[in-house]
């Protein structure tokens, strides 16, 4: 199975791909570019994702630990029992079910 991606361009130019966010909880079902990042360990939506999305952060349970990264530590939050769909490159779709997903939030 292949999933594209594709590379933007720039200082850091990275490989992305793109899935398709679902959360019946949350009324969420939209695109997200998720960064290829084969160190990570954990997968993350970053806080303008969040925000585009119309995710509350109230609703939501918060990291203890928070997260670090390359930027430095940020709070992060939980969310709980999320669907990803990816378009393969036969133009079906392959779909992750995922018990929690993170994101952060840099209060800043």
């Amino acid at each position: 199975m292949r999933i594209p991606c594709f590379f933007k361009p720039g200082p850091l130019e990275a490989a992305y791909v793109v899935a398709v966010l679902g959360s019946k909880p949350l009324g969420i079902h939209e695109t997200v570019e998720f960064l290829v990042d084969t160190g990570a360990s954990r997968t993350t939506i970053c806080d303008k994702d969040a925000v585009r999305l119309g995710i509350d952060f109230t609703k939501l349970e918060k990291l203890s630990e928070g997260m670090l990264g390359i930027g430095g530590a940020v709070n992060a939050y939980v969310l709980n029992d999320i669907e990803l769909a990816f378009r393969r490159e036969d133009e079906k779709d392959h779909v992750e079910n995922l018990e929690k997903k993170f994101f952060d939030k840099n209060f800043k």
